[in-house]
């Protein structure tokens, strides 16, 4: 498992993200994978499981979902992650 941890803004607490090492997708019916990923802070936890075609794929999608996940937790919180370091190269 890969493992990252950010500072919050203003505070002495961090987020911690975490993906785990891809493997096959155990509902799949073709060789799709699968990724663990997890993020947590104070008060806050979610894991969820990102899909793809690939390893690399699946990496590439919970790399993205943790930044949707990471908007989330600040808007619950009212916190800010020091969390940038991942842009979207599209944009």
């Amino acid at each position: 498992m890969i493992k990252a941890t950010y500072p919050l803004i203003d505070t002495k607490d961090f987020v911690e993200i975490s993906i785990g090492q891809p493997e096959r997708d155990p509902k799949s019916s073709h060789e799709d994978r699968r990724c663990a990923c997890k993020i947590s802070g104070p008060t806050y936890e979610k894991i969820f499981y990102a899909h793809g075609i690939d390893e690399i794929q699946c990496v590439w999608i919970g790399l993205r979902q943790i930044r949707v996940e990471i908007a989330e937790f600040e808007k619950k919180t009212n916190m800010k992650c020091e969390y940038r370091y991942f842009q979207d190269f599209e944009e």
